[in-house]
């Protein structure tokens, strides 16, 4: 019984930990400005001429959307 506890205890905490990573990441700024549906990405209509006109430079595997990987690589003009 005792070792049941333990392990349903153990099982527990992990499971809180692991969500407690899954939601402590940093969303990059540019997703979130452009990010209409809030899936994580950007896609080519969502995103601003200016980062429209080298999406497809950006867009490395050429899945469609810029993830948040490839957002770091994203250089735009800095608002004014």
């Amino acid at each position: 019984m005792k070792q049941t506890i333990f392990l349903l205890t153990v099982l527990f905490s992990s499971t809180l930990l692991w969500g407690a990573e899954e939601n402590n990441t940093t969303v990059h700024p540019l997703i979130k400005k452009f990010d209409k549906n809030k899936d994580g990405k950007i896609f080519y209509t969502e995103a601003s001429k200016e980062i429209q006109e080298k999406f497809c430079q950006y867009d490395v595997n050429q899945d469609g959307y810029l993830d948040k990987v490839e957002v770091k690589e994203v250089e735009v003009e800095p608002e004014k």
